[in-house]
């Protein structure tokens, strides 16, 4: 090979694709080089020779373009891969201006492939199956029966990844998110089916190098990416239709199209990547070169057409160890997870560079760790937390009030074991701390009695609208007995009533009527504050020890969801400033979203598997966190004799308490209303709190 033969990679910083490709081109002689924004995954590699810095194609195209053709002069490289679809579209409209060959066919080939809604159209007049598929005004006049996936018609136009709802209220409202942030969106039915991939490059004269896998494993679950796969011989009818469609296209270029396989037997087509993707190092390594070939094509080169061998395993480690994990019988595909490792093709585990991985999965596991940190971190959270108990600005150097980070996964488990076993208590291992801090900071006015933030969960019941036992009748005559004894306290409103709350992908119910406004306006009489328990109820996962309305979504589906749920409760006349999450449950790393949106954020025993063990009232970033945990969570006869040590011990701070609706019920509120009684002068007012919580905020 010639010296100037040099393919420069460019990568938005962390892709494990770029590594595999590089790695690839170096093994037939390429010099090859890697830009990005900032030093990235694939500049770390033996296989890249330089790094470059080059603008991202978000700071604007005369940015990104005028860093990219410096750094191609400069470097004198021959070839140029892009690696993502907005830089994928300025260099192929922009082709005739730049100094390097692009690698594609027409533009409007190019624009087709990765417009969605275009590619559904040909894709079915080239005879390849596709997802059912509509426009979000022709699926809210007639939805799909089942859930259905809404995604941007184009990335380029608005960068979302794809969401699945069951309610077709939600998936019309996110659509509508879509178009007001400038993109067009599709809605497609959601399938279930074996993910497979056709991979090729194709030249003028049609595909010239080609492979076929299977997914034996995807992660997440069941729509995620290869986690395990392997080659399989190519399916000459389904390879016939795909080289109609690039036809049709005037395609040049890799590309990657993934099908999911249906009971039926059909394939439907599901994407078309014009660029690097995750598992190519499987097709290098069954014999189909994707890079080299395509790097040939594009600078004159004679190639030969290769075709990938079968039976050839490719596996992404970290995720295929997850969904063994999570596997019916995870003991025994976690073994096979750990022996298909050993002579599988990695994008990133190689033995010629072995400290690359893991020097990747530790810096991952640094991200994970500081994005759980709270955002106003260390002195600023204690100060807060300290003012919000009446302390002295001094006292926010003691650790009792800083806030932890959220730790490992093993060290939550751990500890939700510890409490489960006694050894671990909010009243020990926070109020006792916290007291002792108070005793030196306030000495005498520390004791007096304690501020009892009483909860109630929740209006209407979860099961209200299935079961008349939990229906309106029960939340009346509940608040009935709080009001009678004069009990301030939270009443946490799911925005409906919610049919089949413990059934995923269930749909019905109807929203709060006037007799519902009329009662909650009577517990706002009554000095209830009203907070949100998320937007339906409805647990997103069947195991009952995941049951999570949040849990799994990602920071703009999460936003959609309480946006949606806070809207409901708009109408009812609710605007609260308190979100009691349902089921106790939300991944710590959505704490900035629901941050952003409420003042307090509750939490609960189910909460500590998530976040971890934290005590509380306190500040975590820009939200106060207060998770009540046993025996101050729990039935009414049990909270009133640990409510009675607390009167008693005279901690005279904020100290939650939650009760539930459904859990009075059996004994017709009898130990409800011996509790009530005794609490009463206690209780304090969440209004109250929640205007020191605002005065803590600016300390």
């Amino acid at each position: 090979w010639d010296r100037r033969v040099r393919a420069l990679i460019v990568d938005e910083g962390r892709d494990r694709a770029s590594v595999a490709a590089a790695r690839a081109l170096a093994a037939r002689g390429w010099t090859v080089g890697s830009a990005s924004p900032a030093p990235s995954l694939a500049s770390r590699s033996r296989a890249i020779s330089s790094w470059h810095r080059v603008a991202h194609s978000d700071d604007g195209e005369q940015a990104f373009l005028g860093s990219l053709c410096e750094v191609v002069d400069d470097g004198r490289f021959d070839v140029v891969f892009v690696t993502w679809e907005s830089a994928v579209e300025l260099v192929s409209r922009h082709r005739e201006t730049l100094p390097f060959p692009v690698g594609y066919g027409p533009h409007d080939g190019v624009m087709c492939a990765m417009d969605k809604a275009r590619m559904t159209l040909v894709a079915q007049e080239c005879g390849l199956a596709v997802p059912r598929t509509a426009s979000p005004a022709d699926y809210g006049r007639d939805p799909f029966p089942g859930p259905a996936i809404v995604k941007p018609a184009l990335q380029t136009e608005v960068a979302e990844k794809a969401e699945a709802f069951a309610d077709p209220r939600r998936a019309i409202a996110h659509a509508s998110s879509l178009e007001r942030a400038g993109g067009r969106a599709i809605v497609q039915e959601q399938v279930e089916g074996r993910l497979i991939a056709l991979t090729l490059v194709a030249g003028p004269r049609g595909i010239v190098s080609v492979a076929q896998q299977l997914a034996e494993k995807v992660w997440p679950h069941p729509a995620g990416v290869t986690a395990r796969g392997v080659t399989v011989p190519v399916d000459r009818e389904l390879l016939e239709a795909v080289e109609r469609l690039l036809a049709r296209l005037q395609w040049e270029g890799m590309a990657q199209l993934q099908f999911l396989q249906v009971a039926d037997g059909r394939r439907l087509l599901i994407d078309l990547n014009p660029r690097f993707y995750g598992s190519l190092a499987l097709a290098v390594r069954a014999g189909a070169n994707h890079p080299d070939v395509w790097g040939r094509l594009i600078t004159g080169r004679d190639v030969a057409r290769v075709e990938a061998r079968p039976g050839v395993r490719y596996q992404w480690f970290s995720r295929d160890l997850r969904a063994s994990l999570a596997s019916p019988r995870p003991v025994l595909e976690t073994a096979r997870c750990v022996r298909v490792g050993a002579t599988a093709a990695h994008s990133l585990w190689s033995w010629s560079e072995p400290a690359l991985a893991p020097r990747f999965l530790a810096s991952q596991f640094a991200r994970k760790l500081k994005r759980r940190l709270p955002s106003r971190r260390g002195s600023g959270d204690a100060r807060a937390t300290a003012a919000l108990h009446g302390l002295p600005v001094a006292a926010a150097s003691s650790r009792a009030l800083r806030s932890r980070p959220v730790p490992p996964r093993p060290v939550r488990v751990a500890q939700r074991v510890a409490m489960k076993a006694g050894r671990l208590s909010f009243e020990d291992a926070w109020l006792a701390p916290l007291q002792e801090l108070r005793r030196r900071q306030l000495g005498q006015a520390a004791d007096g009695p304690p501020r009892l933030l009483v909860r109630v969960d929740e209006f209407p019941y979860y099961s209200g609208f299935d079961d008349p036992k939990f229906g309106y009748e029960a939340s009346e005559r509940f608040h009935l007995v709080m009001a009678e004894a004069g009990v301030p306290h939270l009443m946490s409103v799911v925005p409906q009533w919610t049919h089949e709350p413990l059934v995923p992908g269930s749909s019905g119910g109807r929203r709060l009527d006037d007799r519902d406004c009329a009662l909650l306006e009577r517990m706002r009489g009554d000095g209830v504050t009203l907070a949100q328990h998320g937007c339906t109820h409805r647990t997103r996962y069947t195991d009952p020890r995941r049951h999570s309305e949040l849990c799994g979504l990602s920071p703009a589906a999460l936003g959609q969801l309480l946006d949606e749920g806070r809207a409901k409760l708009a109408d009812a006349g609710v605007h609260p400033r308190v979100l009691v999450p349902p089921f106790n449950r939300f991944d710590a790393s959505q704490w900035q979203t629901l941050a952003e949106r409420y003042a307090v954020v509750t939490g609960g025993p189910e909460s500590v598997a998530l976040m971890g063990f934290h005590g509380g009232p306190q500040w975590r970033g820009d939200a106060v966190y207060l998770p009540c945990y046993a025996p101050l969570y729990a039935t009414a006869a049990r909270v009133l004799p640990a409510v009675e040590a607390l009167i008693e011990q005279r901690i005279a701070t904020w100290i939650p308490v939650v009760l539930h609706t459904g859990w009075e019920i059996d004994d017709d509120f009898a130990a409800l209303r011996r509790l009530a009684q005794r609490i009463a002068p206690y209780a304090a007012s969440w209004d109250e709190f929640l205007a020191d919580v605002d005065v803590s905020h600016g300390n």
